[in-house]
């Protein structure tokens, strides 16, 4: 008993420790202390299979784990990040080492690029990309090394050591060099060399695969003689413009027939959507919209309820964020150190006199801002508290939801009574993302979406389920639901705040019929303002009959010129007789011009069209595009061939696109030489090198399609016949 005793005393601390423990996992009941058992048991238990005889171990998941924590240690994550600048590693760090902040930016970055056209691809293959890149690091890391093992791309530890001691100098910027770094890491983590070493190797061998796979393309000379040629080659133009649009005035209406042929013709056309079977552009397919409903407050009415800054306060102010970040813009500034050294520049500070005035306004503000805040939380108190409290609004489903939101009018109504001050509410009719976009308030409202993002919310409004998006984006805002309130929103003039709600949803549909009508109107706040715009098919239907038939009239007007010039002798002195004919002295014919144009290929329409989807607005930019490549298509088809101009054409030439006629006086063409070849086909080879394997490089490295490709099975959906596993990523 003695014995036991003394050993209980010299043990007490691991007993305690072990009481604790059975406390604590008898307390939270027998599925967590299953869970716990399996965990300690599951080391060497298969959890998952890839490609014919590949399986994955509990075991293998914590060497992955192990592996990512020695390669955040060397720093790898900032090199695939920043170190290395191709765009298929910042993926493949992404994919390894996820970081919200980096993603967002990276994202924005690579938006931006396809805006600008440097990216060939659409913004919502970035989206798909981080949406899948997020908590599987690990079973990541262990099919890409596996992957990379297939292929034959291996580097030797002999090769990582060298790699290593290239790499950390300069990541580390000098500071200490690759012994010192991984003697840090043996003896502070107890991670042997060896371990070290292979893991660098596995993740330059997963490098040197990713880009051999991303770069696999051979880029022809044919393609690289054709963009030099397009970049190069620049189209010069004079010639006269007569629209049909002029003549729709003397064209009668069309018949019933002519109405429904017209609209079965193009019902399934989206609008402006030219191409060789719609070469006017002729759409009634509407695309996806929706009805918001809106509650707004201006800003300036918002004012009048708050205090004005005393001087105490703003000296306060002053002393407070003198050198906050936030407010450098108002308190600090540079100047050159040196006078005849601009480069060099010294930080100085305000005095409080200098920013007096402008502290009162921000402070100014800053109250409005926060009192519009608090109004708006409250109407979506009222607005929302039956809404969010029930499964309906939970679940997003629209009827039960509906049935369960506040009135925005009722809200509206008791804040304007409470406040003293107009709280606008209503709703708009059937609206477009093009047309939320243009709306002269709702264009310019944005919110904050995660890692303080400013998103516009044409973007948050139409990421609905019902519209096929649950979400704006990974790094956007979260999806929204029919009926809950979104906001608040500000728009950037710093003039209004609001709350809004989608409180129907339509996705893009051909019309029922020919008669059907929408409501388009948008949001009016002044009620002398206030119009009905509603959308007939059939007046659209008419509208377009009218003026295809009007293409008569501007051939016939454009054959006149041709003779009149034929008669003159002299393109001036014909448009001259023609305009006094026929034209308003202010509004005559003219010759107009082009010059320098750059012929566009169908890709530049196509990035075009991607642009549009990140950004609304620009929708209609993209028909003006369409239109001009196929106006200098038929401008370089009249040079003759080996020619590099034609002089006084005169021709008439039907042009349906823009719905008008052009009598084309000269048409000349600058032609890339040889030289010009020479200088820059290596540039552009790259270019398109470069831009192929940005593509291919988000198919390569898509989380869905590793697994997919690496026939990945987790272990409970294993039979007899492994072979016949189906496929499905975690």
């Amino acid at each position: 008993m003695h014995t036991v005793v003394k050993w209980i005393r010299r043990n007490q601390r691991k007993l305690m420790a072990f009481v604790v423990i059975f406390i604590m996992i008898a307390f939270v009941g027998g599925a967590a202390f299953q869970q716990i058992m399996s965990r300690i048991g599951a080391g060497g238990s298969t959890v998952a299979y890839f490609g014919e005889k590949g399986k994955i171990a509990g075991s293998d998941i914590l060497r992955a784990q192990s592996d990512l924590s020695v390669l955040r240690m060397l720093m790898f994550d900032r090199l695939l990040y920043f170190g290395l600048g191709d765009l298929p590693s910042r993926l493949l760090g992404q994919l390894l080492f996820p970081d919200s902040r980096i993603a967002a930016a990276l994202s924005d970055n690579m938006k931006q690029a396809v805006i600008q056209g440097r990216l060939r691809m659409s913004t919502k293959d970035i989206d798909t990309f981080f949406s899948q890149a997020t908590g599987r690091s690990e079973l990541l890391w262990i099919l890409l090394k596996a992957e990379a093992k297939q292929a034959g791309c291996i580097t030797t530890n002999t090769q990582a050591k060298q790699l290593l001691r290239q790499i950390v100098p300069q990541l580390t910027q000098g500071q200490t060099d690759a012994k010192r770094l991984v003697d840090y890491i043996i003896k502070n983590h107890g991670i042997p060399e060896r371990q070290i070493l292979r893991t660098t190797a596995d993740l330059w061998s997963i490098l040197a695969y990713t880009k051999m796979i991303t770069s696999n393309e051979n880029i022809t000379i044919s393609e690289v003689q054709a963009a030099v040629g397009r970049e190069g080659e620049r189209i010069n133009a004079e010639f006269v413009k007569i629209n049909a649009s002029d003549f729709v005035a003397g064209v009668g209406e069309p018949a019933p027939e002519e109405l429904t042929d017209q609209f079965e013709r193009y019902k399934q056309f989206p609008p402006d959507r030219i191409n060789d079977r719609n070469p006017y552009g002729f759409g009634y397919k509407q695309p996806a919209r929706i009805v918001l409903e809106y509650l707004i407050l201006k800003l300036d009415d918002v004012q009048t309820l708050i205090a004005e800054p005393t001087p105490d306060e703003t000296e306060a102010f002053y002393q407070q964020n003198l050198d906050l970040p936030d407010y450098q813009f108002l308190f600090k500034y540079e100047e050159p150190a040196d006078p005849n050294d601009p480069a060099s520049t010294v930080q100085k500070t305000r005095s409080y006199a200098e920013v007096a005035g402008r502290i009162e306004r921000v402070m100014t503000q800053e109250r409005t801002n926060r009192q519009a805040d608090m109004i708006l939380n409250e109407a979506i108190a009222l607005a929302d508290t039956h809404l969010t409290n029930s499964d309906a609004g939970r679940a997003g489903d629209a009827e039960p939801a509906k049935a369960a939101a506040g009135s925005y009018n009722e809200a509206a109504a008791k804040l304007s009574e409470e406040y003293k001050i107009k709280v606008y509410a209503g709703q708009t009719g059937l609206l477009s993302a093009a047309e939320v976009a243009a709306d002269t308030y709702l264009g310019r409202l944005s919110i904050e979406g995660q890692n303080q993002r400013v998103v516009p919310l044409v973007k948050a409004v139409f990421a609905l389920n019902e519209l096929g998006a649950g979400r704006t984006g990974p790094l956007g805002v979260s999806g929204s639901k029919m009926w809950q309130s979104i906001g608040p929103a500000r728009d950037m003039f710093g003039s209004i705040v609001a709350i809004v709600r989608v409180i129907q949803a339509e996705t893009a549909t051909e019309p029922a019929d020919l008669y059907e009508t929408f409501n388009k109107n948008g949001v009016t706040l002044d009620e002398t303002e206030q119009t009905e715009n509603i959308y007939s098919v059939r007046d659209q239907v008419a509208r377009d009959i009218k003026l295809q038939k009007a293409m008569s009239g501007a051939g016939s007007r454009a054959s006149e010129l041709v003779q009149l010039i034929d008669q003159k002798e002299d393109w001036t002195e014909a448009l001259d007789e023609l305009n006094r004919l026929y034209y308003d002295p202010n509004d005559p014919l003219y010759i107009m011009t082009v010059s320098q144009q750059t012929r566009l290929s169908e890709m530049d329409i196509e990035a075009a069209r991607v642009r549009s989807e990140e950004n609304p607005a620009a929708t209609a930019s993209v028909r003006n595009l369409v239109e001009r490549k196929k106006m200098l298509d038929e401008l370089y088809s009249l040079i003759p061939e080996g020619k590099t101009e034609a002089a006084n054409l005169k021709s008439a030439i039907e042009f349906k696109p823009g719905a008008c006629y052009y009598v084309i006086k000269n048409v000349s063409r600058t032609a890339v030489t040889r030289q010009d070849y020479q200088q820059k086909k290596a540039q552009t080879a790259l270019m398109l090198d470069t831009t192929r394997a940005e593509k291919l490089s988000f198919i390569h490295l898509g989380p869905d399609n590793i697994f997919k490709r690496m026939n990945y099975r987790a272990a409970a959906a294993k039979t007899d016949n492994d072979s016949k596993q189906p496929n499905g990523a975690p």
